[in-house]
């Protein structure tokens, strides 16, 4: 190819996939065609867009991947808000958070109006940089959610690329896959993984950046970002703690002298400190104490390869103890345990890798997410099918439910989860014979410090994609490597770039911790103060958000009964209560918005008539309501203007 048809090429390339990405997002946010957990076209479009972008040069691929995966990500929370229905997940009509996420958010109203985090405590990172976020764009959580789902974009596609560049195509296209499914899965909510995830791809990038540099001091800077990054994941959305100090180890090693493994032992230290000062400054100011309080029953449930709820069956006096004192009991409590059946502590070292590598919330649910598999829930209607028809009658009563795209989409999913599964044992073998190699080494470290971590967060209890989020790029690239036939070439000797000098990932990484310290402390030097001699028992003051204001119809998507049906099957086995307000309050023709109740200290979802709550309106009112079955849902009956 000359010199002049060249870029002529690479653009009618990046055009191609854009195009291709375009179509995807058109039929499954636009015109919901698709499934938000669709597989079959989303991998094909996957397949397709890496395949039309594997010629390019690292940087104009990194630009059209970039955008490809921003909007992949934003066109999931598009079909979120438009159809307002997930799936399993605990969410109303698309925008009202529950269970976890509705505290989180709780949370953040609060810290606005200078009271401490309650839910939130235990891992204050996410929650004080979105509130933050939201004081900055005047409370608007519809723009918060977007913005973290760009941060996830832009994480996708910069993992994908490192991987592509230090592993090679295939590498870099199963890092760009995983990621691609898990930013769709965590768009859209207020959830600890959407800033876990981007600063897990920064953290990748960076020590996969350290491993393939040769220049010490460029060496030691990405070391230290690297390292910052991974430990503000980790502190972000709790999961593998160990993997830390397993990478400490392994930039240790990677000087030859006792000088510079000193060196850059002290700078990745300092890195892990930095990120730890920062968080127990932030919880300091933030949090009403209960930081890890709910490690304790994980570990319990672990010994007993049960529940975390287990600690509470057997020890229910924890609950009568204030928040602050109760991590310090359980972890007695945990001990003695331990002490009693020294074996159980073996017995589920080994239950929680084995689990993560064969049960469907371990590796498997890297992948796997499919709430239509719900038809098959019923045990005994199960039973009755395959007695009646064989063993493909489950699969009939599936295709006849919810369609025969539903079956194929299914298989096609349970399919893909299976080859992770396998394709990573395959890759960490190939890794264990390139051990030599720096970035190897960084990887199988990496993977040594998840394995350690399992019994901390069994797959029983924590889902794995949830818990691993902070370390998900290594663990996509040990799959990719099964893939990559170039691998040693690729992994032994990274040819050095323009790119890999590059610094914008450090400056970006500064950047975001600067000022999202600001943003943290203009927030705690400066709450929003409310008259609360204006609460009465049927009286509270407070403001909503003007943009999750919906007004539900009574038929169609988005916001209508219809989807409020949809939603409650699902959220019936999580509260019935909550249910039970929603059922009663929400009808056609009503208004729903979050209101945060300054009053209580609490957010809560206010249900009413639409001139009730004027649309725009984010003014500090009164609001005149009564309780229903759930404290988490109001009936409001007027608001007004603070008198």
């Amino acid at each position: 190819m000359d010199l002049g048809e060249k870029p002529r090429t690479l653009a009618l390339r990046a055009i191609g996939a854009a195009v291709v990405v375009t179509l995807y997002i058109v039929l499954f946010a636009g015109l919901h065609a698709l499934p938000r957990h669709d597989a079959f076209a989303f991998m094909l479009v996957l397949a397709a867009s890496w395949y039309v972008l594997k010629p390019l040069d690292a940087r104009p691929a990194f630009v059209v991947l970039a955008v490809i995966c921003v909007a992949l990500s934003c066109g999931a929370v598009t079909h979120l808000w438009s159809t307002g229905h997930e799936g399993r997940s605990a969410i109303l009509l698309g925008i009202y958070p529950y269970s976890d996420s509705g505290q989180f958010y709780s949370d953040t109203q609060r810290l606005l109006a200078g009271l401490p985090f309650e839910m939130a405590s235990r891992r204050p990172l996410h929650a004080a940089l979105t509130t933050a976020l939201l004081h900055v764009t005047g409370n608007d959580l519809r723009i918060v959610l977007m913005t973290y789902a760009v941060a996830m974009g832009f994480g996708t596609a910069f993992a994908a690329s490192e991987a592509r560049r230090f592993g090679g195509a295939s590498a870099g296209f199963v890092v760009f896959l995983l990621g691609a499914f898990f930013q769709r899965r965590f768009a859209g909510f207020v959830a600890t993984e959407a800033l876990g995830y981007p600063l897990a791809a920064l953290a990748f990038g960076l020590l996969l950046r350290a491993a393939g540099e040769n220049r010490q001091r460029a060496r030691i800077t990405n070391f230290v970002a690297g390292v910052l990054a991974l430990s503000l994941a980790l502190l972000a959305r709790a999961g593998p703690m160990l993997v830390v100090p397993a990478v400490l180890v392994w930039g240790t090693l990677q000087a030859r002298a006792l000088r510079g493994r000193a060196v850059l032992a002290s700078a990745g230290l300092g890195g892990a400190a930095l990120a730890y000062g920062m968080n127990r400054w932030i919880a300091s100011h933030t949090s009403s104490g209960g930081a890890w309080a709910d490690l304790p029953p994980i570990l319990y449930g672990a010994l007993h390869r049960d529940d975390f709820t287990r600690m509470f069956v057997d020890h229910p006096e924890v609950l009568s103890l204030p928040p602050s004192a109760r991590f310090s009991v359980m972890m007695d409590i945990v001990g003695r345990a331990a002490l009693a059946d020294p074996s159980s502590v073996l017995k589920a070292a080994f239950a929680s890798v084995g689990c993560w590598l064969a049960l469907p919330h371990g590796l498997f649910s890297y992948v796997w997410n499919n709430p239509d598999d719900h038809v098959l829930e019923d045990g005994a209607l199960l039973q009755r099918l395959v007695h009646e028809v064989g063993y493909a009658g489950p699969v009939m009563h599936w295709a006849r439910t919810l369609g025969l795209y539903s079956v194929v989409n299914a298989l096609t999913m349970g399919a893909c989860a299976a080859v992770v599964v396998v394709a990573f044992v395959v890759g960490l073998v190939r890794l264990v014979k390139m051990r030599r190699a720096p970035i190897a080494s960084l990887v199988l470290f990496v993977m040594a410090g998840l394995l350690v971590s399992l019994p901390f967060t069994p797959p029983w209890i924590t889902e794995a994609c949830q818990s691993q989020a902070a370390i998900l790029p290594f663990v996509a690239v040990v799959v990719g490597f099964a893939f990559q036939r170039r691998a040693v070439t690729m992994v032994v000797a990274p040819s050095p770039s323009p790119e890999g000098s590059s610094r914008a990932p450090v400056i970006v990484l500064a950047t975001a911790v600067l000022l999202g310290g600001a943003g943290i402390a203009l927030v705690v030097a400066r709450p929003e103060r409310y008259p609360l001699e204006a609460c009465s028992s049927e009286r509270f003051v407070g403001r909503a958000d003007p943009s999750t204001r919906l007004v539900v119809a009574e038929h169609g998507e988005g916001a209508s009964m219809d989807t409020v049906a949809r939603n409650v099957a699902f959220l019936r086995k999580h509260n019935a209560s909550y249910v039970q307000a929603i059922e009663a309050e929400v009808r056609a023709g009503r208004a729903l918005a979050l209101v945060y109740d300054a009053c209580a200290g609490t957010a809560r979802l206010a249900v009413t008539d639409p001139d009730v709550l004027p649309a725009g309106d984010a003014t500090v009112r009164a609001f005149t309501y009564r309780p229903t079955a759930d404290p988490m849902v109001v009936t409001v009956s007027s608001s007004g203007p603070v008198r």
